[in-house]
């Protein structure tokens, strides 16, 4: 069965594709539009010229695939804002078999307001076309991805169509009825607040994670917190995003101003044990997936693990809304089928984006066979110089696993700033995570009895005296976001790190996304080049061929001609 998985209706629009068992592919929009934190709503009423370019690029897409597509999958909150949706009218032109699109739209839209008799997922056989629920797509992302048999799966981010969270205990992720679900809380818009008062922006929870360390837990706040979640629950929308936001914490920041290292360390505190207190609660398996952008705090993450609630953790890596596309078509293959789609290796939900052949027109400075690329590339990175690593598909999901990075020594005790200021050129705080091969990672990082981390999902303290000797990798409070590396994962970057390892004895390479200020991460060849030309990277590798700053072989490292210290923090 071949399956279009498709998200649209708000932020992070993607597309995937599911035949023969496996995913074919997934595609994230933004990336192809140059557009970060895309949201086709905004964009459909503020700015139509953008609009066009996402339903052009998505119409294109879908003309692509839509002959072999035996269904076409959505999540329900596409349902609910179907009249709004992009896919309305790519469908309308598109769509390969007999239908009458109007009644069906009609159908659709009557059957999403009337909440009462909600279910877990819809197939609307005649037309093919099969529509879930929200968090039930991220569940089933997380657990059809997974190594497991059974699991207990949590979902939980801002808000979804019915539920703000939504916990299933082992063996019941397809039952029928949403509210079969438990542990209806909320934490994402908790995170949001902090992101609209102190960064004016609703797409900052990273930043929030990492001042976090720097804070000290203000318990009143906890309080205020508590009484939120009591007060809030059933109008979040309009809390959220309305002036409710300001209102609700005004009082308590005239008083008693709270910094924001502060407030988002209580935030962390508070979004831990609330989680961990709940899944304490409802525990059914010694396995946990994990999905809802709230899953990316790496700090949780890991409390469960340390804390030993469960033995096993899965956090795949598109575990955002950009995962939707995929949890869609993953539960309709399961549902229809019968079947999960063949994980024997990380990499078949890693690298699902496209790859590509370097134009001509940029005509390299270099050329090495691979060997010869690796010895090259770890002694420059050794001695300082600065790396643009693109190679193969494109990851999915928001972390540059290898194939679209900017890669440096982790052991320059002024790289992070380096990178910080005159690259990304972005706040001094934002850690950088460490790439370390898989079978050296017990010996620099407590694992809390779990070795395998490929996704950047995880954030682990380092082994005692370890960290000395990484600092550009090493957040304040001697913890890393960290990727194991595997040969059979990515063999070209397992490679380049394991040379980097028997030229410095440090197995880890310094990884963060390829991109500039303000953009997606790096799609195309072309892509790589104009970001490596703009943001003062010292090297770019566009497959085996090798590109010098300036195109100047000889070049010094921008390290030595830059100074970071003239940054006040």
């Amino acid at each position: 069965m071949n399956i279009l998985g498709f998200a649209s209706v708000n932020h992070d629009p993607t597309l995937a594709m599911i035949s023969d068992d496996e995913i074919k592919f997934h595609y994230e929009i933004e990336r192809y539009l140059r557009i970060k934190d895309l949201n086709i709503r905004k964009f459909r009423y503020q700015n139509s010229f953008n609009y066009k370019l996402v339903y052009n690029k998505i119409q294109e897409i879908v003309e692509q695939n839509i002959k072999n597509v035996d269904v076409v999958a959505l999540s329900m909150a596409s349902t609910f804002v179907f009249y709004n949706s992009i896919f309305t009218p790519i469908m309308k032109k598109n769509i390969n078999y007999d239908m009458n699109f109007e009644k069906f739209e009609e159908n659709v839209i009557s059957y999403a307001k009337n909440l009462n008799n909600f279910e877990d997922h819809i197939f609307f056989e005649n037309e093919k076309i099969y529509f879930i629920d929200h968090h039930l797509s991220h569940l089933s992302y997380s657990f059809l991805t997974s190594p497991f048999e059974e699991s207990d799966v949590l979902s939980y981010d801002g808000y979804g169509f019915k539920n703000q969270s939504l916990f299933k205990q082992n063996n019941k992720l397809f039952d029928t009825g949403i509210n079969g679900g438990t542990a209806d809380f909320f934490i994402g818009l908790l995170w949001v607040h902090g992101n609209m008062l102190y960064f004016n922006s609703e797409n900052s929870p990273g930043k929030g994670m990492a001042l976090s360390a720097y804070g000290k837990i203000n318990y009143k706040l906890i309080e205020l917190f508590d009484n939120i979640q009591e007060k809030y629950k059933n109008r979040l929308i309009g809390f959220a995003y309305g002036t409710h936001v300001h209102d609700i914490y005004n009082g308590l920041f005239s008083k008693n101003p709270v910094n924001i290292e502060d407030f988002y360390a209580t935030l962390q505190y508070y979004s831990t044990e609330l989680v961990v207190n709940n899944l304490k609660k409802y525990k059914s398996s010694d396995n946990l997936c994990l999905s809802g952008g709230c899953a990316l705090n790496g700090y949780i993450n890991e409390e469960i693990l340390k804390r030993k609630i469960y033995k096993k953790i899965h956090i795949p890596p598109a575990v955002t809304d950009e995962g939707q596309s995929l949890g869609a078509a993953l539960h309709a293959l399961y549902t229809l089928e019968g079947k999960r789609i063949n994980i024997n290796n990380p990499n078949k939900i890693m690298y699902l984006g496209e790859s590509y052949s370097v134009p001509e027109y940029i005509k390299e400075n270099l050329k090495l066979e691979d060997d010869e690329l690796y010895t090259f590339l770890a002694k420059k990175i050794s001695e300082g110089y600065v790396i643009g690593w693109y190679q193969g598909r494109s990851e999915s999901g928001p972390r540059a696993l290898g194939n679209r990075s900017i890669l440096a020594d982790p052991r320059n005790p002024k790289m992070k700033d380096h990178i910080n200021f005159k690259v990304k050129k972005r706040e001094w705080y934002r850690p950088f995570a460490p790439s370390v091969l898989m079978e050296e990672a017990s010996k620099w990082f407590i694992l809390n009895g779990n070795p395998i981390a490929p996704y950047m999902t995880r954030i682990l303290k380092y082994k005692k005296g370890k960290s000395k000797h990484v600092p550009a990798t090493t957040h304040i409070d001697d913890t890393a976001r960290i990727q194991t590396v595997t040969e059979e994962i990515n063999p070209r970057y397992y490679k380049l790190i394991k040379e980097f390892f028997k030229l410095t004895k440090v197995p880890i390479l310094l990884n963060t996304s390829f991109n500039g200020k303000n953009e997606p991460i790096v799609e195309t060849p072309s892509n790589a080049f104009k970001c490596f030309q703009k943001n003062n990277i010292d090297i770019l590798v566009l497959e085996n061929n090798v590109y010098f700053r300036n195109g100047d072989k000889n070049i010094k490292p921008f390290i030595e001609e830059s100074n970071v210290d003239e940054h006040v923090r």
